[in-house]
């Protein structure tokens, strides 16, 4: 009995067998198709998350206008606190000065040079910031700063933005809500062509340390 049903279903795979053929083709991509379903699948996976924080970076000086003086000495310095600066941002920061290549003023207007002795009509500026106890060293003389740190080059103000160093040293970095004092010298030029009121902008910026 059991031979002969071996022998009938023999027979049938005989008789079938094209269409056996195809069903066990299509029986096969199926299975393929299960196959590669698994081989995709996986195990872990991930998303991708993105934040954007509150990034602000500030600089507040506490006077908008200063002064060096009523009259001033041709050939001479003289050094003022212009007020105070703060870290008034929510990040550290490092702070760089500037100033225009000239002053503001009717009629003539003085010409800002970055080195040697300030001719006429020009002038020279230094800035530095010390803490807020701190008075810089004064140094007597015509075309001597008034700040007494290292070299005037590293004080110097030009019309590209510069660290601003803290008592001649390298710009630290200042932490939010940081108070310094700010420090501004002028040398006068040697000579002028008229005694119009010179203008001079000095502008602090807060940068990335």
């Amino acid at each position: 009995m059991s031979k002969k049903f071996r022998a009938v279903s023999s027979e049938f795979i005989v008789r079938q067998e094209g269409g056996g053929l195809v069903m066990r083709l299509v029986l096969a991509l199926v299975l393929v198709g299960l196959v590669a379903g698994l081989a995709v699948a996986l195990t872990t996976d991930s998303v991708l998350l993105t934040i954007t924080p509150v990034f602000n970076l500030s600089v507040n000086i506490s006077s908008t206008t200063n002064t060096f003086g009523p009259s001033v000495s041709l050939g001479s310095s003289v050094t003022i606190c212009v007020g105070q600066i703060t870290n008034d941002g929510n990040v550290s920061s490092k702070w760089q000065n500037q100033t225009p290549t000239g002053s503001g003023a009717t009629g003539n207007v003085w010409t800002l040079v970055t080195s040697g002795t300030p001719g006429t009509d020009q002038f020279r500026l230094l800035a530095i910031s010390t803490g807020t106890s701190i008075n810089p060293t004064f140094c007597a003389g015509a075309y001597t700063s008034c700040i007494k740190v290292n070299d005037h080059a590293t004080i110097g103000v030009t019309t590209n933005m510069t660290d601003l160093t803290e008592g001649g040293a390298a710009s630290p970095n200042h932490a939010t809500g940081e108070t310094k004092s700010l420090w501004a010298s002028i040398m006068m030029p040697v000579n002028t062509t008229n005694g119009a009121e010179q203008t001079i902008t000095l502008s602090i910026k807060a940068v990335a340390p």
